[in-house]
């Protein structure tokens, strides 16, 4: 199973890192090439987690989306589309301050674009070896395109400069993590991370 995480993007249909790998999976599902993915979408702010587990599009949000892919995944609403189960079946959104709580393991990529641009230097520096830690072996991170990796060229490699693709290196030593970076009350999820059969899916924290 893929697992995708995506940080402070809940909102941004369009142009997040994110949701264009949904779309590959969505693609998958037309061929039936069933990839199994999960997607776990997290923010500090409980407003933007309810918007992002409502699934709710405006007209304006989708209007870069085909008619055919809006009538086989959503439902029309009254004021906009409505995502339909198995596109929501892929999703677990949660609360998460991503520079004070644990981290996610194990995820095959990773979207933060346009967070880190919002925190001091030294809070940019500490974050990716964590983004590191939690990416499996072959994992990817994508960054916003005023963003960096900065001086960890060990732990990650550039793939595409344009859209600040960075694949996970295996770092020759032990990265060390200054983890939580900032003190604080934790956050918790607004809504327990379970699977049907109520266990907790794997890369959750």
């Amino acid at each position: 199973m893929g697992h995708a995480y995506s940080s402070n993007a809940l909102r941004d249909a369009q142009s997040s890192a994110l949701e264009r790998s949904l779309w590959s999976a969505l693609r998958a599902l037309e061929t039936g090439n069933i990839i199994p993915v999960r997607i776990f979408g997290t923010d500090i702010s409980d407003t933007a987690i309810g918007a992002g587990r409502a699934g709710r599009y405006s007209i304006a949000e989708v209007s870069g989306v085909s008619s055919e892919r809006l009538g086989r995944f959503f439902f029309k609403t009254e004021d906009g589309y409505m995502v339909q189960k198995p596109i929501r079946d892929m999703c677990v959104f949660a609360q998460q301050n991503v520079i004070g709580d644990s981290p996610f393991s194990r995820l095959d990529l990773i979207s933060c674009r346009n967070l880190m641009i919002y925190l001091r230097p030294r809070l940019q520096r500490k974050l990716i070896p964590v983004f590191h830690y939690s990416l499996v072996r072959t994992g990817y991170l994508f960054l916003g395109s005023s963003e960096s990796i900065g001086a960890h060229a060990e732990l990650f490699r550039l793939v595409d400069r344009r859209f600040r693709i960075y694949s996970r290196k295996s770092s020759p030593r032990r990265t060390n993590l200054d983890f939580p970076v900032n003190i604080r009350r934790p956050v918790r999820p607004s809504k327990p991370l379970t699977t049907s059969h109520g266990r907790r899916p794997r890369g959750t924290f």
